[in-house]
């Protein structure tokens, strides 16, 4: 469980950085929202013992901003 939350908190901290480069108002707040309820239920799913769901869901949700954020990246420019 302290690894899985360090990670959280280390990944969260590259995203965030990240996320100070937007400029476009609406992806900038949709964006950390969908993270935020991907990395909530990944943590109540670590909780509840189903491990291997939790990761999956966390990495789909860190997918998703991935590409949220590649997206903005390519408006901007």
């Amino acid at each position: 469980m302290f690894y899985f939350v360090v990670g959280l908190v280390v990944v969260g901290y590259l995203i965030y950085v990240g996320l100070m480069k937007i400029n476009v108002k609406p992806l900038k707040i949709s964006c950390p929202c969908t993270f935020v309820a991907a990395t909530v239920l990944s943590v109540i799913l670590f909780v509840t013992d189903h491990k291997a769901l939790a990761w999956i869901i966390f990495f789909l949700g860190i997918y998703l901003l991935f590409i949220t954020l590649m997206a903005i990246r390519k408006s901007t420019i």
